[in-house]
């Protein structure tokens, strides 16, 4: 019988809040292919429209379901999880109240994912695969350590693997990762933090994410306005309001430049980027586009010309957003944080302080946008396509992925 990999999603294949189809659908297709291993997916939340997915792909709701119809009783539970006791002192004396929180919130996940994850088969070799680590990986992990021919293994990506993320830093059961056959890094940023923390080298992997190729690169605005996308969640995390008030500065600056600038993504801030656009120059025309589906933001790459992408977050893993821009040869203004440095440099782009100021946003747009000659902006633009190429061509990277996780599950 062949093994099972069980790939545990937030929600995927389903259509609710927090969508990740842009980071599992390209990833699943290519382990849909791999014959060696049977693939199963299990969101945990199953809200939301049914998305498609490849023939022979499982989807298993009774995770889902375990945790929805049992949730007020696992909260009740969560103290009784082994090492939750200790889990609870580590968060209160450095944790504060949201990681002590979060340590609950995990317990009960975790004895939600236990009820669940009993069920299947314990004479066929299954390999438990989380795209988060989070409660459920706790549960996997600990059933790793009792069950024969059964490893979980899980990705981390920023909020589920840095500190810092939250005030005070702290992230829980670090002890994990001593029962997870591998961590995958999906930058080498990430992978240095885990080493740093004392991880066994032996039990991380670098494996990065990637997009799907675009079936046209347009190239830069020869004529009409030039063309300032950004994408993402608007949250103060991302700083989307500095990225209007600098496009706003920048028209100031450039009165007899056309400049367009659009932003994909919806949030909380939103109110705060209407806000620094209710006046803008009369050269400068901005689209809010909104949440839309991610076809539609690559659609966007391969038949309009985009000068530059511009990402400002104060914390970030390695952002798949910023890879499809790479996919259609954009240079890329942005912050210097997480594994941002893998994907921008100064031969594609301007790499900015983690924290900048208004003027040096401005600064970096005016060099890329306003500033660059013909030679420079075609020399960027073919370093952000050599580099998508290179590091984050879907294909190449979840291919090779699927490869590491057949040779894992054959070992069980």
């Amino acid at each position: 019988m062949k093994p099972l990999i069980v790939l545990v999603t937030h929600n995927f294949p389903y259509a609710g809040e927090g969508g990740e189809v842009m980071f599992v659908a390209p990833e699943v297709e290519r382990l849909a292919r791999n014959a060696a291993f049977d693939l199963c997916l299990a969101p945990i939340d199953d809200a939301g429209a049914a998305l498609p997915v490849p023939d022979g792909v499982d989807v298993d709701r009774n995770l889902a379901a375990s945790v929805r119809r049992h949730r007020v009783g696992d909260h009740m539970r969560a103290g009784f999880w082994p090492g939750y006791a200790q889990e609870w002192r580590r968060a209160f004396g450095s944790g504060g109240l949201t990681g002590m929180a979060r340590v609950w919130r995990w317990a009960a996940f975790a004895v939600a994912t236990w009820r669940w994850a009993r069920r299947f088969e314990p004479d066929r070799p299954v390999l438990f695969y989380t795209y988060w680590r989070g409660g459920t990986t706790l549960a996997l992990a600990r059933l790793a350590t009792v069950r024969p021919r059964t490893a979980a293994l899980t990705r981390v990506h920023g909020y589920d693997l840095y500190e810092d993320r939250f005030t005070p830093p702290f992230q829980p059961w670090l002890s994990m990762y001593d029962h997870l056959d591998h961590v995958i890094a999906i930058s080498a940023h990430g992978r240095a933090h885990l080493l740093a923390r004392g991880i066994d080298p032996g039990r991380i992997a670098l494996c990065r994410l990637g997009t799907d190729d675009l079936p046209a690169v347009p190239g830069e605005s020869a004529d009409g306005p030039k063309h300032i996308v950004s994408c993402s969640f608007v949250w103060p995390l991302k700083r989307v309001p500095l990225i209007a008030r600098a496009v706003v500065e920048l028209a100031r600056r450039h009165p007899d430049t056309a400049l367009h600038w659009t932003h994909f993504g919806d949030g909380p801030d939103m109110s705060k980027v209407r806000h620094e656009v209710r006046s803008i120059p009369a050269n400068l025309q901005v689209d809010l586009a909104g949440q839309r589906d991610n076809r539609e933001v690559r659609e966007h790459y391969a038949t309009e010309q985009v000068d530059a992408f511009v990402l400002l977050s104060q914390q970030e893993g390695l952002p798949v957003s910023m890879q499809e821009a790479l996919s259609a040869g954009i240079p890329i203004v942005a912050t210097a944080v997480g594994g941002v440095a893998e994907a921008v440099g100064a031969d594609n782009g301007v790499l900015l302080g983690p924290d900048p100021a208004l003027a040096d946003v401005v600064d970096a747009l005016e060099r890329v946008v306003v500033g660059a000659d013909a030679a420079s902006t075609a020399a960027w633009r073919q370093a952000s396509r050599q580099r998508w190429e290179r590091d984050f061509d879907a294909e190449r990277n979840h291919s090779r992925f699927a490869e590491f996780l057949r040779a894992r599950a054959a070992a069980l």
